[in-house]
């Protein structure tokens, strides 16, 4: 049997912003400490090979435009990668804030079955369930219920970071467009060829 218990909990209007929660989990067995994540599943899959990802709008670790934000356009943010693994059959991107203070990070965008050959996201996608470019990529819901990009918008105080993690996978998802962040996230699990991730960071001052 195994109880664990959440160390931080904290709650705000719009983003949520909590550091990635840690758990103490006591088993049976004897006690011990496990540092867990939302896609704690998905990191324990370290065989995947990892990819190249950055954005010719801001370096790794540095601030996001104000355009690619909800104090800006709100326009989502240009991106590129590389090094997909041989047998990739599709990309998907996951956004999110974990120092939004909510039980688990803020999803600001879910962008799934985008083709293999696919190297790079434009700038300003249309907030719509299918796109047409890239052809068929599919985008689901962010923590607001809309779909499609929703741009960075932490209140006053410290920076928060925002994690663009791509994920190469061995096939095209059976997953209709408008899925949520755990939807996508257990139909990945076991389908993960390679991952990389780009952080950029927005201070509200």
């Amino acid at each position: 049997m195994i109880w664990c218990v959440r160390r931080h909990v904290a709650a705000r209007y719009g983003e949520v912003a909590m550091p990635l929660g840690h758990f103490r989990c006591i088993t049976t067995a004897g006690a011990f400490l496990l540092s867990c994540s939302h896609l704690t599943t998905l990191n324990a899959q370290n065989s995947a090979e990892k990819i190249t990802v950055s954005s010719p709008a801001f370096k790794d670790g540095q601030p996001i435009p104000e355009e690619y934000t909800a104090y800006g356009k709100g326009q989502s943010i240009p991106l590129s990668w590389s090094n997909l693994p041989s047998g990739t059959r599709s990309v998907a991107v996951i956004m999110d804030d974990p120092d939004a203070r909510t039980p688990r990070p803020f999803v600001h965008w879910v962008i799934y079955n985008i083709p293999a050959d696919t190297k790079s996201l434009d700038p300003a996608l249309p907030t719509k369930p299918t796109l047409d470019s890239p052809h068929g990529a599919r985008q689901g819901s962010t923590s607001t219920g809309a779909i499609g990009y929703f741009g960075p918008k932490p209140p006053k105080g410290g920076p928060h970071h925002y994690h663009i993690k791509v994920f190469a996978l061995d096939q095209q998802l059976k997953l209709d467009a408008g899925a949520d962040e755990p939807q996508l996230t257990k139909a990945m699990e076991g389908h993960i060829l390679g991952q990389g991730e780009l952080v950029g960071t927005v201070q509200k001052q």
